[in-house]
């Protein structure tokens, strides 16, 4: 519904982290950036990894150790 009441000469920021989502489904987040890429639309999407952390190094480790854990042990 939010993308349909997106007008003209407008500029609208959205963020998110696809990794956290307690949905059984897949999120919208998630299949409107598979929709954009899959369809070569014009809509830039800008996409961190964990060098863009800036918090700490602290930060940087915990994101690093869980993602190598999820990727261990998928659910």
């Amino acid at each position: 519904m939010f993308l349909t009441r997106v007008g003209e000469d407008c500029t609208v920021v959205i963020n998110g982290d696809v990794s956290q989502c307690d949905l059984d489904e897949t999120s919208g987040l998630r299949a409107v950036l598979h929709l954009i890429k899959s369809q070569r639309l014009p809509v830039p999407v800008i996409e961190f990894t964990a060098a863009d952390i800036v918090r700490s190094g602290l930060c940087a480790m915990w994101v690093r150790r869980l993602r190598r854990s999820a990727c261990l042990n998928p659910s």
